[in-house]
């Protein structure tokens, strides 16, 4: 016999509706406040944003990147930073690889770049190779070829032909240092308007900032501050670097948490499909013990029981799902998990009485079941703090596989659309990784297949940010801490959805609004 039978079906997101409230006048679609902790704190009850203590990892929007191969390399983290979300860099890849992209990402100073460097001596075919791999073309020239060194030069993509002179050096091509605009460190004082003004007048795409003794400080590019300037919802740290976070597994923390950390990572994520368990209680207790000052995100979990073992043994936030993902196959292929609406819902209670009973507030992050916009302010009104979403994203130029061109025959035509490839953590294309490097023979749980592209992510956020933001007005409320303590929900039928949809019209396009967003 089971220990325990429960009745009631689990839900999901798409089965429940938001039912609306007051909107009130001083509560504008542009006054939604959309900060939220992610870590743990001290208090008797939920606090509002502006309550919030100084060392609470607070994001300025609540969504994150799922650390996937197919997700969340370094320029995902940096476009959505920019936005006030937080990238979630991927452990399936070897320990320097990790870390190098975290670098990547801190080296963004929110528009004051720490940039590739290279010496006079290193050949345009090297460069013009590091190009094809990084994706930018415009390199400082230092004397010794370090980001310190004193700046002689810099190299463009239209400085030199890849057929003819690819035999060259820097130095042949570059051009000098008294044919570029520079500005000196201490003149500019870390203010972007003000290079911003030095640039437009310059004509010029990007500027070094060198210390009085020539040496190279930074580099800003006209295109990064413009879309600084354009975000004032930016992630970053004390030193206006963008944030990042980077994931870890239960094999090898030992040497992966220092080198992330050395990186410049802000926030641990155990990424796990199981995180109840002794492994992950052994990583969480190692990283309180090593790293004490860094946060720790622990996962995934849909018990009850499964976030008391995390939180005490020292997670600062937990994300659940188990099964909620477009590529897992976790509960077709063991009948394991939770339906991930239930699963909030569950541990939202959990976590309020945590709070009555212990006095911390631990928040929570639905990782999975992110298909649409609705998603997100169903599942912040559910409970969760944050939302984390791998498909959501992966349909980006910024995740890292190469877009592609689907063909297929439909309805006996023929049928092309733009995709990028998408794979889960547990499916086989993944799972390779582990077996070699863990000697691991784990059966897979999940697929590999193809999203719709839907261009550049800092193109999109800005309309999905204001969907949220219009959804949470709608209803009167101010901020997600509203959101929590007044939502109202109701359990949808599936006559609801269907009557709830544009139905029983004809027309072309009708749904095109629905295919994407």
């Amino acid at each position: 016999m089971a220990k325990q039978i429960i009745w009631e079906p689990g839900t999901t997101f798409k089965d429940w509706l938001l039912l609306p409230g007051r909107i009130r006048r001083e509560v504008t679609v542009d006054s939604v406040d959309l900060r939220t902790p992610i870590t743990s704190y001290f208090s008797k009850e939920e606090l509002t944003p502006d309550q919030l203590p100084e060392d609470v990892f607070v994001m300025n929007m609540p969504m994150l990147s799922a650390p996937m191969q197919s997700v969340t390399g370094s320029d995902m983290a940096i476009e959505l930073a920019k936005t006030g979300g937080l990238g979630v860099i991927f452990c399936s890849q070897p320990i320097d690889e990790e870390a190098r992209m975290v670098a990547d990402v801190k080296k963004y100073k929110a528009g004051f770049v720490t940039p590739d460097v290279f010496s006079p001596q290193t050949t345009i075919a090297e460069i013009a190779a590091h190009t094809r791999k990084k994706g930018y073309s415009t390199f400082p020239i230092t004397d010794d070829g370090k980001p310190d060194g004193v700046l002689i030069g810099l190299l463009t993509g239209k400085d030199y032909s890849e057929t003819r002179h690819m035999h060259l050096t820097a130095a042949d091509r570059m051009k000098q240092l008294g044919e570029l605009v520079a500005s000196y460190e201490d003149e500019i004082g870390g203010d972007l308007a003000k290079a911003n003004e030095i640039l437009e007048d310059s004509h010029h795409g990007s500027m070094p900032i060198v210390s009085r003794d020539g040496r190279l400080k930074a580099m800003v590019f006209k295109r990064d501050i413009q879309h600084h300037l354009q975000n004032p919802l930016e992630l970053v740290d004390s030193e206006k670097r963008y944030r990042v976070g980077a994931a870890i597994n239960t094999h090898d923390y030992a040497e992966r948490v220092p080198e992330l950390v050395a990186a410049g990572a802000d926030i641990i994520f155990i990424d796990s499909s199981q995180g109840f368990s002794d492994y992950q209680e052994g990583a969480l207790r190692f990283l309180k013990e090593t790293f004490s000052n860094i946060p720790v995100v622990g996962g995934n979990i849909v018990t009850e029981e499964g976030f008391d073992s995390l939180v005490n043994n020292g997670a600062h936030c937990i994300k659940i799902g188990m099964g909620p993902g477009s590529i897992c196959t976790t509960r077709e292929k063991y009948r394991m998990g939770r339906a991930q609406a239930t699963a909030v819902i569950k541990l939202n209670e959990r976590r309020q009485q945590y709070l009555k009973e212990k006095g911390v507030y631990v928040p929570i992050i639905a990782d999975g079941g992110i298909v649409t916009n609705d998603d997100v302010w169903v599942a912040l009104a559910l409970g969760a703090d944050a939302v984390m979403a791998g498909r959501f994203f992966a349909r980006f130029d910024e995740s890292p596989p190469k877009r592609t061109e689907l063909r297929a025959v439909r309805d006996g035509m023929p049928y092309t659309a733009d995709v990028k490839p998408y794979w889960g953590e547990g499916s086989e294309r993944a799972q390779k990784w582990r077996e070699k490097r863990y000697g691991q023979s784990n059966e897979t749980e999940g697929v590999e297949g193809a999203v719709p592209y839907a261009g550049h992510l800092n193109e999109s956020m800005p309309r999905i940010i204001n969907s949220i933001r219009t959804a949470m007005q709608k209803g009167g409320f101010r901020n997600i801490y509203e959101l929590h303590a007044n939502a109202v929900l109701e359990r949808e039928s599936e006559s609801s959805r269907t009557e709830g949809r544009p139905h029983d019209i004809s027309g072309s396009g009708v749904w095109s609004n629905y295919s994407v967003w």
